[in-house]
């Protein structure tokens, strides 16, 4: 079965659900250590084994950004001054919306979040409470957020993900956050389109990328079959297994083998491209703000969508942030 990274997938198998799959053939050399990771158990066993990344960045219209003569921005500032022109040209700068909430949470504000908050050493400071929650970079990373609010779909309030799609579509919006999941909802579009990656602040020394180790695959801890489980899942990790993953997986998902592998579909390969000369982490939620009430992914959420409907000022809303987790989170206490 497929088992979530991180604290999820820990959690299902420290409730008896997983499988230990660390002597699943290859497994100590066709993955990397930074691949291994998310699939490790605070035991230091593995309860999946790699499967599928997925990618994030900047959906694009080249036609409308050859129509106003602009490139890739070189940073955020530059991006919002993108913005505004495609506004004031007449069209809707970004397609993202808030009425699935998770949109704006993981498509836009964890998208954007590595370069705020320095990748992941920077996530990792926060961790060994190096940083604080409501520091300088969390505070400038939701009033980039704030930022965006001029620039959303009219009543984006209540448009769904489905209705951001289709507004990228359909050649209204210029440019949409999202990940290389979707990849396939626009290849049929009548417009040619690329893949910016998401800008950093000003002046950041280094840019970074939201790669993220999003499926392993795990061993049914009650199957019957356990030494053909185990040869299903070595399979999937070798030369072989590697190239059928990135064949049949659906276009936007990775294999996360150390075997190199050849993707076929343009777009998913400008996704990968972005990877090239930055730095790459996963949402930031995943690793360990998941695993206690209220959530970091939840008041992720809740702060970016009250910063951009004007209910709370960016410093508000990572005070919120500092002080939710640690309500249950050590390293913010």
């Amino acid at each position: 079965m497929y088992a979530r990274s991180f604290a999820t997938g820990n959690q299902l198998y420290q409730d008896g659900f997983f499988a230990d799959v660390s002597s699943v053939e290859g497994y100590a050399t066709n993955y990397s250590g930074s691949n291994k990771a998310p699939w490790l158990a605070t035991d230091g066993k593995a309860f999946g084994i790699p499967f599928a990344a997925v990618s994030h960045g900047i959906y694009y219209n080249k036609e409308i950004f050859k129509e106003l003569g602009l490139t890739k921005p070189k940073d955020w500032d530059e991006f919002l001054d993108y913005c505004q022109k495609i506004k004031d040209a007449g069209y809707i700068p970004l397609a993202n919306s808030l009425g699935d909430e998770w949109d704006i949470t993981e498509v836009v504000f964890m998208n954007i979040a590595p370069n705020f908050i320095g990748g992941m050493e920077g996530r990792l400071a926060y961790d060994k409470k190096e940083k604080a929650f409501n520091g300088p970079e969390v505070v400038a990373l939701f009033e980039a957020m704030k930022s965006l609010a001029p620039y959303l779909p009219g009543g984006f309030e209540a448009l769904g993900y489905n209705d951001s799609n289709a507004l990228f579509a359909t050649g209204q919006a210029a440019m949409y956050f999202d990940g290389s999941w979707s990849i396939s909802t626009f290849d049929d579009v009548d417009f040619e389109w690329g893949i910016l990656p998401p800008p950093a602040p000003k002046g950041a020394e280094k840019e970074y990328i939201t790669f993220h180790a999003d499926a392993g695959m795990a061993m049914n801890s009650k199957t019957k079959h356990p030494n053909e489980v185990k040869t299903l899942l070595a399979w999937f990790g070798s030369k072989d297994g590697a190239a059928a993953l990135a064949k049949y997986l659906p276009t936007g998902f990775f294999p996360m083998s150390e075997n190199s592998v050849v993707i076929e579909d343009v777009h998913a390969n400008e996704f990968l491209s972005l990877n090239n000369g930055r730095g790459t982490d996963v949402r930031w939620a995943w690793p360990k703000l998941l695993g206690g009430e209220p959530s970091g992914y939840t008041l992720m959420q809740e702060g970016s969508i009250a910063v951009i409907n004007g209910d709370k000022t960016p410093k508000e809303a990572a005070d919120d942030f500092k002080s939710g987790l640690a309500e249950w989170y050590p390293p913010a206490q």
